[in-house]
């Protein structure tokens, strides 16, 4: 069984009931006319036996035009600071490689609605443009980037032309992130940190290990009998 409701921007609002049976939709409200609608014949006899249950019908249309309304407005004041904030995004340019397509990853910002596009001396890039999905993370913020397939020769003799443009309501104004070397980042050079972090990191624990074998040799050693030396 699933049920709540529902309230756009403009003032819209939706209320839904629905019961679902082997993982299929079974049978579902309809607050306006209002009766039940079966998704399939199984359903049919639980379908008349509701729509003649007036006192059934009469709280489902009553909950879902107005008690599921005043107890969401209640939920959404007590979290109105996690709710309602509104946070800018972090932006950068990533490159795999210079063969590979140029991504503008946006993250961390709240809400969820964005706009993100690339554009060539201020006009709206629609070919060779690849849009993700916003995805979540972990803590409640989202991210979502749009890549552009652009040979490296054409924007690196031509810097700036090329701009990620963001929009979010996190922002004062649009985040414009020229494409030019400075910029971009290419995930190569974070890999070379990351091997040298790696080599490092084995380095420091050979030298510790080296350390411990020898300070656990040494208070062994501290135990051990005295040498019998034989002078002829």
């Amino acid at each position: 069984m699933m049920f709540g409701c529902e309230q756009d921007d403009d003032g819209t609002t939706r209320g839904y009931l629905q019961y679902g049976y082997n993982g299929e939709d079974f049978i579902s409200f309809d607050r306006n006319t209002p009766s039940w609608t079966a998704a399939n014949p199984q359903a049919i006899i639980l379908k008349n036996q509701w729509d003649t249950n007036g006192a059934k019908t009469n709280y489902w249309k009553a909950y879902l035009e107005s008690t599921c309304f005043e107890r969401m407005k209640k939920i959404v004041s007590h979290g109105k600071d996690t709710l309602e904030r509104k946070v800018a995004a972090e932006v950068s340019l990533l490159q795999k490689n210079s063969s590979s397509p140029v991504i503008c990853h946006a993250t961390g910002f709240y809400p969820k609605n964005i706009t993100m596009t690339w554009k060539k001396n201020h006009e709206d890039l629609n070919e060779d443009v690849e849009v993700s999905e916003t995805l979540p993370n972990a803590d409640g913020t989202f991210q979502k980037s749009i890549s552009l397939s652009v040979k490296s020769e054409e924007w690196k003799k031509n810097p700036d032309v090329y701009r990620c443009v963001i929009q979010h309501v996190g922002a004062e104004k649009d985040i414009v992130v020229p494409l030019n070397e400075n910029n971009i980042k290419s995930n190569s050079a974070s890999d070379n940190i990351i091997v040298k972090g790696l080599l490092i990191t084995t380095v420091v624990i050979a030298v510790l290990a080296a350390m411990f074998l020898l300070l656990k040799r040494g208070s062994l050693c501290a135990r051990c009998p005295g040498r019998l030396r034989v002078q002829i």
